[in-house]
Formats: structure tokens, sequence, C-alpha cells
């Protein structure tokens, strides 16, 4: 799919819902992309990708490129809960981004994922060592 097509389509869904920025449509495709070939990399064969593998790879990816960082920027774009990617998903969809199968439905998103706190927890250092010898004043 061409740049232009995909950013047309982007701002047709825009027009129709709102809730979501055209960074996170960007943000979803690049997803699904690194999701598949991340799968097809360890499984060695083309399939179709669930939700929750689709929710995975957006921690991953988001981890990766925006370090302790990334909820904030996900959360920015619109993107606050597991559901909020299903509904971008379900946009795309409906405008011929990307494609489903027949068992395919929004609620595969309602996995009770907190994005926040898996983000957060991805980035927890341990608590940093006291050192007694060291004075900041």
């Amino acid at each position: 799919m061409s740049d232009i097509k995909f950013v047309q389509s982007v701002e047709k869904i825009l027009k129709e819902d709102s809730r979501f920025s055209p960074e996170a449509y960007d943000f979803v495709a690049k997803t699904v992309s690194f999701t598949v070939q991340a799968l097809e990399k360890k499984e060695r064969q083309k399939r179709h990708i669930t939700g929750r593998e689709l929710i995975n790879g957006l921690l991953v990816l988001s981890s990766s490129e925006y370090g302790p960082l990334a909820y904030e920027v996900l959360s920015g774009w619109g993107i606050e809960k597991d559901r909020d990617l299903g509904e971008i998903v379900f946009n795309m969809i409906k405008h011929q981004l990307l494609s489903k199968n027949e068992n395919d439905n929004l609620s595969d998103f309602d996995a009770g994922i907190d994005l926040k706190k898996e983000i957060s927890n991805h980035f927890s250092a341990p608590e940093p060592q006291k050192h007694p010898d060291i004075i900041i004043e």
C-alpha cells in the first residue's frame, strides 16, 4: 500500500472517529508489521496474528522505541488501554488498511492488560544502592 493511500485512509478514519491521532494509526501499522515479522522469524511460517499477539508486539515495540516514556507517548496518541489498540485495528480493517479473519473480534483486545503497568514493569529499576561515603549536597 502506498503512503498516500494510507494517509488518505487515515484522514477518512479521523473524520469518523477522532479519538486517536494519525501517529497512533501509523504506529499500529508499524506494530502489525513488526509483530508479523517477529512471529514469522520465530515460527518460520506465515500466519494471521491474534489480538493478544498484537498487544504484546505493541508493548515490545513501544518500549523499544520510546523507552520509559512509551506509555506517555502512546497515551498522547490516545492509546491508553488494550481495547484502544483494538479500536484502531478495527477502524483500519473497516477502511481496508488491515484484514481480518472470521474469528477476529474487537473483544480479542479486551485482554485486561494494563499497558501503563506492563511498560512500567519493563523499565522498573532496582532500588539504588546507598553509598555512605558519597555525600551529595
